[in-house]
């Protein structure tokens, strides 16, 4: 008999994909606005209903220019639902997969370790990092933070690569920043990753990072992409982040360091190139 597994935010990009994965060894429950809303109590409180074995966290408010003029509504879905759910996962005995994100690092220096010290610098960062802390404060085992970073894939919401490879297909100019950089992380390959820790039991460290072994800025990123895709990249112009005029402040230097994750876990990410191949194969098939 399939035991339950809750994933929160189960209509986004990595919500979407893992429950068509998991869903060949669990009954996923899915969990989104607007039918379930994680700021309102009750909702969460009738998670337990479900006696789920994990409950998988992808819920968000990731609007990083929204999270500025509306803090308080990212304080209750980045960090006070996280508490709530703690709470819970805590009352029902159910472990814990909690999706956080590069921007709680500053990203002055390149590629912060799971043990760097976090210090966001703008609201939606510092949301996140006040639900990794509040979940720290609630919980001592059976959960686990994996950090990752402009996650990209197909969903039907559209992501970054979804973005440049309909507009590129319509012939359509578009600007991409090229001090802003990061190690992408594909949504198939994150998947993989929570399955294979859910396969192997949770780890005693209680944080992780994911993302590509590969560091580029956005612009260098669109262009492998291109490469692979077989898209005109000509199309593709540079341009600084000041010129594009965002609201709050970015970590030009994003992204995660890989590399102790891969050895406490006994998993390797795959190379961007390799995860280009499997994405366009999903997106030539419509």
């Amino acid at each position: 008999m399939k035991s339950n597994i809750v994933i929160t935010g189960s209509k986004g990009l990595l919500g979407q994909d893992l429950s068509g994965l998991l869903s060949k060894k669990f009954n996923v429950i899915g969990f989104d606005l607007p039918e379930k809303d994680l700021t309102d109590p009750v909702h969460i409180k009738g998670i337990q209903e479900f006696s789920p074995e994990f409950i998988i966290n992808c819920a968000a408010m990731t609007d990083v220019d929204g999270c500025e003029t509306n803090r308080k509504k990212a304080l209750e879905i980045n960090a006070s639902a996280v508490f709530e759910i703690a709470k819970l996962c805590k009352k029902i005995n159910s472990k814990l997969i909690h999706i956080s994100t590069d921007y709680v690092f500053d990203g002055e220096f390149e590629l912060p370790e799971i043990d760097s010290v976090p210090d966001p610098k703008g609201f939606y960062g510092f949301s996140k990092l006040m639900g990794e802390f509040m979940l720290l404060k609630e919980l001592k085992e059976d959960f686990v933070i994996i950090r990752t970073n402009v996650l990209f894939g197909r969903g039907s919401r559209a992501s970054f690569t979804d973005w440049v490879y309909k507009s590129l297909k319509e012939n359509k100019k578009i600007k991409v920043v090229n001090d802003q950089y990061s190690n992408p992380c594909y949504v198939e390959e994150l998947s993989r990753f929570i399955n294979h820790i859910i396969d192997n039991g949770m780890p005693k460290q209680s944080i992780l990072h994911s993302g590509c072994p590969e560091y580029l800025n956005r612009y260098d990123f669109t262009k492998s992409f291109c490469d692979v895709m077989e898209l005109s990249f000509d199309l593709v112009q540079p341009v600084s982040s000041k010129e594009i005029g965002q609201k709050a402040k970015r970590p030009l230097k994003g992204g995660l360091s890989i590399k102790k994750t891969e050895d406490i876990i006994g998993y390797k990410f795959a190379s961007l190139k390799e995860n280009f191949y499997k994405l366009k194969k999903i997106l030539e098939e419509g």
